[in-house]
């Protein structure tokens, strides 16, 4: 708070655009220009190559693996959150990545730069609030976490400190984060 007005936090609207030619993913992301939403400011294009996996699958294959694809990426220099506008999606990005992982992708990314103690911790919790078979832990175990409404209160706390901290680098969310933390 500056004054009597309240600061915002910078971001950056991206637009996410997909085309498949020849098992390349093509996408690019529109940085939207925040005064004329009809115009872009600038574009980034980027290639990623898909992968077989052992069910013969490719990856990426839709936009939902794209954002995975791209989480990938990005999580090695910082922080990812991936918001969903809807809990049940929220959940089911987070089983894909389960998914993904049982078929053979290389998710270790998503947790390389996390703190191993917080993440043992916050694993103990979910463990304890949702079982050590279930698909929360099973995610957390792998780095993954997923913050929304059904989640309980203590484990979105600690969700919400570590992420700000850098102690977790993946986050699935929906828009229950913006109302516990300012990021």
């Amino acid at each position: 708070i500056e004054n009597d007005s309240f600061l915002t936090t910078k971001k950056n609207a991206v637009a996410l655009r997909l085309s498949n030619l020849r098992r390349e993913v093509y996408f690019g992301f529109d940085y939207l220009n925040r005064d004329n939403m009809d115009n872009y400011d600038y574009y980034v294009p980027r290639v990623i190559k898909q992968i077989q996996l052992s069910d013969g699958t490719l990856f990426p294959f839709n936009p939902e693996d794209l954002s995975i694809a791209t989480a990938l990426r990005l999580v090695s220099n910082d922080n990812c959150i991936m918001f969903c506008g809807v809990r049940n999606r929220a959940n089911q990005l987070m089983e894909r990545i389960v998914t993904l992982k049982r078929l053979g992708l290389d998710i270790s990314a998503l947790s390389e730069r996390n703190n191993s103690d917080e993440q043992t911790k916050i694993m103990r919790l979910i463990e304890l609030e949702y079982g050590n078979t279930s698909n929360y832990y099973e995610a957390a175990r792998d780095g993954v976490f997923v913050h929304h409404a059904q989640i309980s209160d203590g484990i979105k706390s600690c969700l919400e400190y570590a992420i700000q901290k850098s102690d977790i680098s993946c986050l699935i969310c929906t828009s229950t984060l913006s109302q516990g933390v300012n990021m």
